[in-house]
């Protein structure tokens, strides 16, 4: 966590940075959290977009079949994995073989299968920890955005957030997946942008 945080810093003064407001998705808005309790001063607003910082009682059945994909890294499994991250595998159409084949070759990238395992690898320190203590000490304003059909990280792990952040507000989208942001784009893009100007 202390290198993916450093990472992230080290632009902020090469680009002359007094500060940022940061939007996260997933994985990165626990990664975002973990920026703002590091360096609360050069941290202006959060967006949290289907974080997983919340998550309570154990991975769900989407986010067991992403942390294990590589077990089985084939275009059936990428398929398969693909319709976790939406409400409906309507949305793909007829693509979803197309597009699972088309993601597989980038997927399977020796630096990609490498990068995934050590996200998830407790050798390396799984993905970032944050306990009720440390949302507690982040007062940035915040704003959860969560799907409520996330099959990845579910919508209670949100709400968590939401309650545990103490200037935060969750806005939920009906009918939506861990990918708002593609399911909901033009509706979900104006929310950050008028959350990020107040």
């Amino acid at each position: 966590m202390t290198l993916r945080v450093e990472t992230l810093l080290s632009p902020f003064d090469t680009l002359g940075l007094d500060w940022v407001s940061l939007v996260g998705n997933s994985m990165g808005g626990a990664i975002a959290l973990a920026l703002a309790q590091r360096a609360p001063e050069r941290v202006s607003r959060l967006v949290l977009m289907g974080s997983g910082v919340g998550l309570r009682g154990g991975p769900t059945p989407g986010l067991i079949k992403l942390i294990t994909f590589y077990d089985n890294a084939s275009a059936e499994n990428m398929a398969e994995l693909l319709t976790h991250f939406v409400h409906d595998p309507a949305f793909f159409g007829d693509r979803l073989h197309e597009i699972a084949a088309a993601r597989l070759p980038r997927a399977l990238r020796p630096e990609a299968e490498r990068s995934h395992r050590a996200r998830f690898s407790p050798v390396a320190g799984g993905p970032p920890q944050h306990t009720d203590d440390d949302l507690a000490k982040i007062k940035q304003p915040t704003l959860v955005v969560h799907g409520d059909d996330d099959k990845i990280m579910p919508l209670a792990a949100g709400e968590h957030l939401a309650m545990q952040l103490p200037n935060a507000r969750l806005e939920v989208f009906e009918d939506t997946g861990h990918w708002l942001q593609i399911e909901q784009g033009p509706k979900f893009a104006g929310l950050p942008r008028s959350f990020l100007a107040e």
